[in-house]
């Protein structure tokens, strides 16, 4: 632009020296030539102007249609931060639509349920079917039979990872022939330190009867587990301490049976349960890493009455019942639980790779009561003392870990096309358990007397079991078992009173198999 005013000033000024000029020169005399020089330097510059016009005009426009694009961009920005925006908001309905939404749990090991979206609540459904077979090699008249041992739906659910439930049923034949109630309960987790569960379930007191059925070596477990009840109901506080090195639960029970699954309550008195187990080298490397031990307890008063005695019979591997107390249809000649029971149950495992091992001791104090004769009936009591134990090995052939008491979860799946055969696992156990002697003796200290508890003739009074197992797991599901038990007995095989004949040897061979989701 300064340019331009500056050959437009020239241009006027040369303008003005020609009209000057040729005003002078028609006064004075001028070169012609001159003249001419002026004049063609005057329309030069004319010329010059106009191209300087012409660039300014250029210019303008220039600038004009950048600011255009300018103005075009700033409208595009505006438009696209709009649809983001929108985009977003979508988002935002999407988000909260999806967390209404209830999801849906695939089937697997863990069953199949739904969760809401923020995994908050869920809800699953699982199950438990045990398909056995046995066969007996004895001279007692036990038949070999098929049955449906376990069948076991459950329904579990959870709420803000602090409240949860577990229901539980079964419709097997292989306890009381009928379907019950397995578990029913409710669970606070307020912190790992401090848990509260509430309904029946398994106390804390044995190591054997806390594994789940699902996930014992052996297809039963041995003869000390008679002395320890199935379930119970109650209200139980238990935690984990230091570093998850030190399990602990206390409880306040109905007081179950021996072998009882807790369904029934005949004491007015309640039992109080305990247990601790320690795992000190839980957090550490080495050979003692798997090593646990502890020690349970419960105690009662326990006090029967007619048509409930509170105590139980005993069964072998195999299910058959080989010792039971005296009873009758009335009090008279029946025995009664009447005063303290006390179980203290010392246990240990030790789990090393594909090994592993798991052992109790079972101690029963037990009062109990006899009412015998005729009117007027006389009475006996007495204290006691049984005592049981097993020992179970296992050792995974395949190379996976022993997992601590669970099942095996193969390494490679069964996929003969792949050259995968699951997992499989050798198990051996043995175990004994001995009744007290005063069961079977009668107030003189004699076998032949008529105010014992229990009769030498039909019931034993020491049960010692071999057993040796293999499992198969195919997968995470699914597990194929064979077991072969000898169970021998000191007494109840018949005889006289005071001669009592060894019962025959129990050998079942055992076969299973087992879904578990």
């Amino acid at each position: 632009m300064q340019n331009s005013l500056f050959i437009r000033r020239l241009s006027v000024t040369l303008l003005a020296v020609v009209f000057s000029t040729h005003t002078f020169a028609e006064q004075v005399m001028v070169p012609p030539e001159l003249l001419q020089q002026l004049t063609t330097l005057a329309q030069r510059v004319q010329q010059l102007e106009k191209r300087v016009v012409e660039q300014d005009q250029q210019l303008a426009a220039a600038q004009r249609s950048t600011a255009q694009p300018a103005v075009a961009q700033n409208a595009d920005t505006q438009a696209l931060e709009q649809r983001l925006l929108i985009m977003e908001r979508k988002q935002e309905m999407m988000a909260y639509e999806k967390k209404k939404a209830p999801v849906i749990l695939a089937g697997g090991e863990k069953g199949f349920g739904l969760q809401s979206a923020d995994g908050d609540f869920e809800l699953r459904f699982r199950g438990l079917i045990q398909a056995d077979a046995r066969s007996f090699d004895s001279t007692d008249s036990i038949n070999d039979n098929f049955l449906m041992r376990r069948v076991r739906p459950t329904i579990e659910g959870k709420f803000n990872d602090t409240y949860g439930f577990k229901l539980t049923t079964d419709f097997g034949n292989g306890i009381s022939g009928s379907s019950h109630l397995t578990d029913a309960y409710i669970d606070a987790n307020y912190d790992p330190a401090y848990k509260v569960r509430v309904g029946k379930f398994t106390p804390g007191l044995s190591l054997y009867r806390l594994q789940s059925s699902s996930d014992t070596k052996l297809n039963e477990l041995g003869l000390s587990s008679n002395f320890l009840p199935s379930r119970d109901q109650g209200v139980q506080l238990s935690g984990d301490l230091f570093d998850k090195r030190l399990n602990y639960s206390i409880g306040l029970f109905n007081g179950a049976n021996d072998s009882a699954n807790g369904s029934e309550d005949s004491n007015t008195d309640k039992e109080i349960n305990a247990r601790l187990f320690a795992t000190p080298f839980a957090n550490t490397s080495g050979a003692l890493q798997g090593l646990g031990f502890g020690v349970g307890m419960s105690t009662t008063d326990a006090s029967g009455k007619t048509g409930a005695t509170s105590l139980a019979g005993y069964k072998t591997f195999g299910q058959e019942t080989f010792f039971s107390y005296r009873k009758d249809t009335s009090s008279s000649n029946t025995v009664f639980a009447d005063g303290e029971r006390t179980r203290l149950v010392p246990q240990f495992s030790y789990y090393n790779g594909p090994f592993g091992l798991t052992g109790e001791y079972v101690f029963e104090e037990q009062d109990v009561t006899r009412v015998f004769g005729a009117a007027p009936n006389d009475q006996r009591t007495a204290g006691l003392d049984n005592s049981g134990w097993d020992i179970t090995a296992s050792y995974v052939l395949t190379g996976e870990k022993a997992a601590g008491g669970k099942s095996i979860k193969p390494a490679k799946p069964f996929d003969p096309a792949k050259g995968n055969w699951g997992a499989w696992e050798v198990v051996a156990g043995v175990g004994e358990m001995d009744l007290d002697k005063n069961i079977f003796l009668d107030s003189s200290g004699t076998l032949a007397g008529n105010d014992n508890f229990a009769q030498a003739t039909s019931a034993a009074k020491q049960a010692q079991n071999y057993a040796v197992g293999l499992n198969w797991y195919p997968n995470n599901i699914l597990r194929v078992s064979l077991d072969y038990s000898d169970t021998n007995f000191k007494w109840g095989g018949g005889g006289t009173a005071t001669a009592p004949d060894d019962r025959d040897n129990e050998r079942v061979l055992m076969g299973r198999v087992q879904a578990s989701f």
